[in-house]
């Protein structure tokens, strides 16, 4: 009885050309995809002015959204819905984080919210040492 092989052994080898293929063709999908999705959030229809936002020392401002609500404004940070308590209360443990810069804020405001629920919510960022400016649409621009 014959126990061993009479075949001769062959080397075994991997041939990456099918593999960088179908990875390359994935990272060309997902590059030219990326730039067709519209980024989720939460949708303004800002006032309308000829004057423009000037983004000078605002490039690392965080957005802030503001929504005319029926009973009470609602705000959003970072995609999360706040009321104006938990807003002010959010603030509070922005300033107690040590050895971070405080941050500054972008406010974007629904064309319906109430100039002074804006303002408040601008005096409460600025009371406690941060920045903020307003966001507006000038004539001709297109929605954000």
């Amino acid at each position: 009885m014959k126990l061993e092989s009479t075949l001769p052994q062959q080397a075994w080898t991997l041939h990456l050309s099918p593999v960088t293929d179908v990875v390359l063709t994935l990272l060309i999908f997902f590059l030219l995809l990326s730039n067709l999705i519209q980024p989720s959030g939460v949708e303004l229809s800002a006032p309308q002015t000829r004057f423009h936002f000037d983004p000078t020392g605002f490039a690392e401002a965080r957005l802030l959204s503001v929504t005319a609500a029926v009973e009470e404004p609602v705000v959003y940070l970072d995609n999360r819905r706040l009321s104006l308590p938990e807003f002010q209360a959010e603030l509070d443990k922005m300033l107690m984080k040590e050895g971070e810069d405080l941050p500054s804020f972008v406010i974007k405001a629904d064309a319906s919210a109430s100039h002074g629920v804006v303002f408040q919510i601008a005096e409460a960022i600025q009371l406690r040492g941060m920045r903020a400016a307003l966001l507006n649409l000038g004539e001709g621009s297109p929605p954000p």
